[in-house]
């Protein structure tokens, strides 16, 4: 019997599967078993699951219709045999390092191993998201007094505590078949269901360790509204999602008001369908650095691009001479412009850059220096 099970629910991923696959099985960690649950792919994913299965012979490839991946992930935690278990989706990767970073730690019999992740988003750069937790060891004291106060909704703040993702954690495998185990009747739910086997487990957990590493790496192919959230029938899902969460976390205080405001949380994305932005408090126009009254270009026309437009515009602060972004195809239905059209005789006061990443920001600082922009028209600020 291995000491831990990977499991990689895998539905039309022909594009990143191969990625994802060779990082496992780089892997410094060799106790390792390596499960492909291929949930009825119509591109060439199932062929490339059974080629690397060829190839490695810890691989285990199983083939089903098509039932979403709570089903998916079940049937491969089902046919592994090991005492801990892990998931990867199959457009994400790992460093070649990341399970031997825990092996300390489930040598130890801990029951939840967390790691960090960071967010790929392509030409557009990567963010390190933060935990809301120390680094280190936890006891079920711990847990309890430290965790579960804000592990579904963290009130001060105002944003989920532990992540709901079931990928950037090894569990005990027991526990995670527990969790399953109240599932019966959820069917094909494909909204929000990490947090459906994650936030029931934790309140059996006696002991964790949060790591400092960040070896996930977590794919963001598009800004795009998900499907999930355009679909009809968005509301009644969350509300399955929302009941099953009531009646099986019991054993954490304060449960139903952490779980309420995260259902608060997650039904205002239906508001991206209509156009309108969500949590519009997480990016601030710097108001402090951009006079009242100036010309702006404004650089990006993503989510911070979009909030700074809609404050921007509420305002009416200042005057956007020009929206522009690399991508600005993307972006039709408004009028986002080529940054082919940023150039030294265009009349603005500042170029304001709507971007997370300060690596891309460096770019961006890089190209419009090479137009012979003054770097004192530039303007860019994190909070």
């Amino acid at each position: 019997m291995k000491k831990l099970a990977v499991i990689v629910p895998i539905y039309n991923m022909d594009a990143y599967l191969e990625e994802c696959i060779k990082s496992l099985c780089k892997q410094t960690y060799t106790d390792l078993q390596i499960v492909l649950v291929d949930d009825g792919s119509t591109d060439k994913s199932g062929l490339i699951c059974d080629e690397y299965a060829q190839k490695d012979r810890r691989i285990m490839v199983i083939h089903q219709e098509n039932s979403g991946k709570l089903k998916a992930r079940h049937n491969g935690l089902l046919a592994c045999d090991c005492e801990y278990v892990t998931f990867v989706d199959a457009d994400d990767w790992i460093d070649p390092n990341t399970y031997e970073l825990t092996d300390e730690y489930m040598r130890k019999k801990i029951d939840v191993i967390v790691f960090g992740k960071i967010l790929e988003k392509g030409d557009k750069g990567r963010t390190f998201p933060e935990s809301n937790y120390r680094f280190g060891e936890y006891n079920r004291y711990d847990i309890e007094k430290k965790i579960y106060p804000s592990i579904i909704w963290d009130f001060d703040k105002n944003r989920i505590g532990l992540t709901q993702s079931l990928c950037d954690k090894i569990f005990k495998r027991d526990l995670v078949l527990k969790s399953y185990g109240l599932t019966g009747g959820l069917g094909k739910l494909n909204y929000a269901e990490d947090s459906l086997i994650l936030y029931p487990l934790m309140q059996w957990v006696n002991s964790m360790y949060i790591l400092e590493n960040n070896p996930y790496h977590y794919r963001k192919t598009s800004d795009s509204i998900p499907a999930y959230v355009r679909n009809d029938d968005f509301f009644q899902k969350l509300y399955v999602w929302y009941n099953h969460l009531i009646n099986t976390v019991m054993l954490i205080p304060n449960a139903q008001k952490q779980i309420d405001y995260l259902y608060i949380s997650l039904a205002e994305t239906r508001k991206e369908y209509y156009g309108d932005i969500t949590s519009q408090s997480e990016y601030m126009f710097p108001f402090h650095l951009v006079p009242s009254g100036t010309k702006i270009i404004l650089w990006g026309a993503g989510k911070v691009g979009k909030i700074y437009y809609e404050q921007i515009a509420r305002l009416s602060y200042c005057s956007i001479v020009a929206w522009v972004d690399k991508n600005y195809q993307e972006y039709s239905e408004s009028d986002v412009k080529s940054i082919d059209i940023v150039n030294e005789d265009l009349d603005f006061d500042y170029i304001v850059v709507a971007i997370f990443s300060e690596t891309v920001k460096e770019e961006i600082v890089s190209w419009l220096k090479g137009r012979r922009i003054s770097a004192h028209k530039i303007i860019w600020y994190k909070e």
